[in-house]
C-alpha cells in the first residue's frame, strides 16, 4: 500500500471517531430539547430522533472497526508495522 493509501485510512479512522462523538452529542441535544418543549407530541418526536442518533452511532461503530481491522491486514500484507499503535486505538 502507497503512503497515501495509509493516510486515508488513517483519516477514515479519524473521520469514524468525530462522527461517533457528535452522534453523542446530537442525542444528548435532542434529550435535553424533549425537556423543554411543550407537547407531548413535541417530546415524543424529540425523543425518537434521539433514538435514531444510538443507531446512527452504532453504523459508525461497526464501520470503525471494519475500517481498523482493514488497516491491520493493510500492515500484515505490506509488513509496515508501526512500534506504537496510532491515536485512538
Amino acid at each position: 500500500m502507497s503512503s497515501q493509501g495509509k493516510l486515508e485510512n488513517e483519516s477514515l479512522i479519524e473521520i469514524l471517531e468525530q462522527g461517533i462523538k457528535r452522534e453523542e452529542e446530537t442525542r444528548a441535544f435532542y434529550i435535553e430539547a424533549a425537556s423543554c418543549v411543550c407537547t407531548p407530541a413535541q417530546k415524543r418526536l424529540l425523543l425518537r430522533l434521539a433514538e435514531e442518533e444510538v443507531n446512527h452511532k452504532r453504523n459508525l461503530i461497526n464501520l470503525l472497526e471494519a475500517a481498523k481491522a482493514q488497516r491491520e491486514i493493510d500492515l500484515a500484507i505490506t509488513g509496515d508495522f508501526e512500534t506504537d499503535p496510532p491515536p485512538g486505538d
